[in-house]
């Protein structure tokens, strides 16, 4: 079980079963909702959006970010660089593991940007995002059911989801705001010993972390620094506890050079 939860040993050590591309920059891909459905990204930033299909839907679209001329460049002409291959959105993708439990592929793509509809209510849905250009970033929004985000990316939103989830940045920033917290919802995977259902792992990032004024948590720290402008009551073994306690929040810190994370909790507006 756990070699279906450590999706950088996955993506980094599967061997292909196929490959298959797309005649148009849209794929549309059968799954199973009953199963763990895993997705590989390099090189592009990612909107994700819940949706009540039934299909997984990722489409490329290319000069998403237009390219900006810098001020002392006025006048003069931009050389295009052999290393640095034109954007296009041709779309293809690699099966790495199709079982009875898990369904993971690799989407490959020379577009920067990618926008994947996922179905609701999915096992679990993991994306494994890989982009190190500075205003590259992740955004997971109106997702219902479970799911995971790992990878190196600069900026993670999470907005209008219920989870339970697990967010981890290695660096940059994450942030996570109108979150639908609920009572009494686990981890797919019941049989590991998952500390709550929120957790969210902040490597070395900035964590902006925004919650309902009159909402109940307890809030588990392992390491970084806290910033915040709510009524947290300090308890024992690195526990802050809001209204009296309630839903289970767990963070993490700790990335590279040994640098940890900052987290900013804020009064949601």
């Amino acid at each position: 079980m756990k070699k279906i939860i450590l999706l950088s040993i996955i993506y980094f050590c599967c061997e292909s079963v196929f490959a298959q591309k797309s005649a148009t920059n849209i794929l549309k891909i059968q799954v199973n909702k009953t199963r763990h459905i895993a997705l590989g990204t390099n090189g592009a930033s990612v909107d994700i959006e819940g949706y009540d299909g039934d299909d997984l839907i990722i489409e490329a679209i290319t000069d998403k970010f237009p390219k900006t001329v810098p001020e002392y460049a006025k006048g003069l002409n931009r050389i295009p660089l052999s290393n640095r291959p034109k954007e296009d959105n041709a779309l293809g993708y690699k099966l790495l593991q199709d079982d009875s439990l898990l369904y993971q592929i690799n989407i490959t793509t020379k577009c920067k940007y990618l926008h994947i509809k996922v179905p609701n209510h999915l096992y679990l849905f993991s994306i494994y995002a890989n982009d190190g250009s500075t205003d590259s970033y992740l955004a997971i929004k109106d997702l219902k059911g479970a799911f995971q985000t790992e990878g190196s990316i600069r900026t993670t939103y999470i907005s209008n989801v219920a989870g339970p989830f697990k967010v981890y940045s290695r660096q940059g920033k994450v942030v996570l705001y109108n979150i639908l917290w609920k009572d009494n919802i686990e981890w797919p995977f019941s049989s590991l010993n998952f500390p709550s259902p929120y957790i969210i792992n902040g490597g070395s990032s900035d964590v902006f972390l925004s919650l309902p004024e009159d909402l109940k948590a307890n809030i588990s720290f392992t390491g970084g620094e806290i910033y915040s402008d709510m009524n947290l009551e300090t308890g024992p073994k690195s526990t802050l506890t809001l209204n009296g306690g309630g839903i289970k929040i767990t963070t993490f810190s700790g990335g590279y050079s040994f640098q940890h994370a900052t987290f900013y909790i804020r009064k949601q507006k």
